[in-house]
């Protein structure tokens, strides 16, 4: 299933290693984004494969499942602009 994850600090870079290291996802069907480029080389170092998307909308689009670990203040933005480009949440 393709995944996108949006936020890889602390808690989404956990998040994904430990989906990745168990096997629930596998690089080639990973898309990430975050705004601080060093998180994203070297979660590329640990597992090669995993694509870089060039914003957020390019990883939700790209992606079945799309979580968002961002700091609580950007989360409804982040949505809101999502929500704007057509992209539909269910919660």
């Amino acid at each position: 299933m393709k995944t996108g994850i949006i936020g890889l600090g602390k808690m989404g870079g956990a998040l994904l290693r430990g989906m990745l290291k168990s096997g629930a996802a596998v690089p080639e069907e990973v898309w990430v984004y975050d705004h601080h480029h060093e998180n994203v080389q070297a979660l590329q170092e640990e597992y090669p494969g995993v694509h870089e998307a060039a914003s957020e909308a390019d990883a939700a689009d790209a992606v079945e499942v799309l979580i968002l670990a961002v700091k609580p203040h950007g989360v409804l933005p982040l949505i809101s602009s999502l929500s704007e480009r057509g992209r539909s949440f269910p919660f």
